[in-house]
């Protein structure tokens, strides 16, 4: 049996908030401080934004079938949006200075918790609805629902 996606989405958003909150307390001598914050805001929308867009789809095919899965083409175009990001990250890295590059990861950093957080929200509410738990798979990235036991 799987795991609950709802518990493993929030508790990867609290550690990658850990994560984040540590690396933004060590930046703040290379970028000013209104920088800093204008890029962890636009960071936490767009993960915020991306991370419901996703999982309202998931939960309507969850709601439509009983299970999911992420298709190949959704794969590659994760891998590819990575792909661009890693090259951004090497382009600055290389030739612009580091309050640049330490902008771009200002950015990046707090867009994956509040990506996991907005996710797990949507599931858990989702689950309380229609009293069902929401279980992931095992590496075929499949997730099924399953009646709730009390």
């Amino acid at each position: 049996m799987g795991m609950r996606v709802a518990v493993n989405s929030a508790v990867f958003a609290c550690l990658w908030s850990l994560i984040s909150s540590l690396h933004l307390l060590t930046n703040l001598r290379y970028v000013p401080m209104h920088l800093t914050a204008i890029a962890v805001l636009v960071g936490v929308l767009v993960g915020t934004l991306s991370g419901a867009a996703v999982a309202r789809r998931q939960l309507r095919f969850l709601t439509k079938n009983g299970e999911t899965k992420v298709p190949l083409p959704t794969i590659l175009f994760l891998v590819g949006g990575l792909l661009i990001l890693l090259s951004f990250w090497f382009f600055f890295s290389i030739s612009a200075s580091i309050e640049t590059l330490a902008t771009v990861i200002n950015f990046i950093y707090p867009t994956l918790p509040a990506y996991l957080a907005s996710e797990a929200i949507l599931f858990l509410r989702w689950e309380r609805k229609h009293r069902k738990l929401i279980i992931a798979g095992t590496w075929t990235n499949r997730l099924y629902v399953s009646p709730k036991t009390d």
